[in-house]
């Protein structure tokens, strides 16, 4: 009886910044598993980053057919690329064993066995330490390159700007039209919800094309990138809760100028009165 095989692919942090490493794993580990005379049932490719298991779509996916009858042994490299957290190593070696499943470690060439158990633990403990160390060092790095304006790292697309290159960004005309439209609509008593459906009416959109909500116009005209200044480190990943926290405002770093203003920060401060004596008198 051939033995049926699932395997589990996934880079270290190291690793990520080379685009073809988790190409190659995935490639090596097929060919090991041929060579072997294993039948690959599943595999299983994380392509996204992640400290914290439960973020992991294909690990879960992995966990969850654990249970059926799809696979007999579940490959993977090496026990850095399965996890890097200790309890998660002993809960997954737990749940492997109920299922009567077994793990082999390519990079070792062998079968995992129950007398294991402590130095892979071990193992598993130091690659904990070594990716909050990682954690750190990044965090660090990160944060002197905003205190120094060396960086802006803005990830997501922003309306009313397009980026040129990095750190840099122009007007989109066409947005900052309707981007101060909503300025006036807001300091003329119309309400945010009033805003949205009129600027979606007119075929305004978001960057991916949506409807742009309430919230998110409200969000727009109170943002001070609105007269060109950029607020950074205002989260911050924890690695023992495993997501980012949101950090004090005396943390906050702020960079003036970082992007061509859209309104001047006297319109938009007065707009904002504007908007904040109303709600207390409405509220009133």
């Amino acid at each position: 009886m051939q033995i049926r095989v699932a395997i589990y692919n996934r880079c270290s942090t190291e690793e990520e910044a080379q685009r073809s490493a988790l190409l190659v794993q995935v490639e090596e580990s097929v060919e090991l598993a041929k060579k072997l005379g294993w039948i690959v049932s599943a595999q299983y490719i994380e392509s996204e980053s992640g400290t914290s298991s439960k973020k992991r779509k294909e690990y879960q996916r992995l966990l969850a057919d654990m249970h059926t009858d799809l696979f007999d042994v579940i490959m993977i490299k090496s026990i850095d690329r399965l996890m890097r957290s200790a309890r998660d190593w002993y809960l997954f070696l737990d749940q492997m064993n109920q299922c009567k499943k077994r793990l082999y470690l390519y990079i070792e060439g062998r079968f995992y066995e129950p007398e294991d158990s402590l130095i892979t633990g071990i193992k598993a403990i130091m690659a904990e330490d070594f990716s909050r160390e990682l954690s750190k060092k990044i965090k660090n790095s990160h944060r002197r390159r905003q205190e120094k304006k060396s960086g802006l790292n803005i990830s997501v697309p922003m309306f009313g700007w397009d980026k040129i290159e990095k750190d840099r960004y122009r007007i989109n005309e066409a947005e900052a039209k309707a981007y101060r439209e909503a300025f006036a609509m807001a300091e003329a008593g119309d309400s945010f919800y009033h805003i949205a459906n009129v600027m979606y009416e007119k075929g305004v959109h978001s960057k991916n094309g949506k409807r742009i909500s309430d919230s998110a116009w409200r969000g727009m005209l109170y943002a001070p990138r609105a007269h060109g200044t950029v607020i950074l480190h205002q989260y911050e990943y924890d690695f023992e809760q495993k997501c980012r926290v949101r950090l004090e405002e005396r943390e906050w770093i702020y960079i003036d100028n970082a992007l061509p203003a859209i309104v001047t920060k006297e319109y938009q401060e007065s707009v904002i009165a504007i908007i904040q004596k109303r709600c207390r008198t409405k509220n009133g």
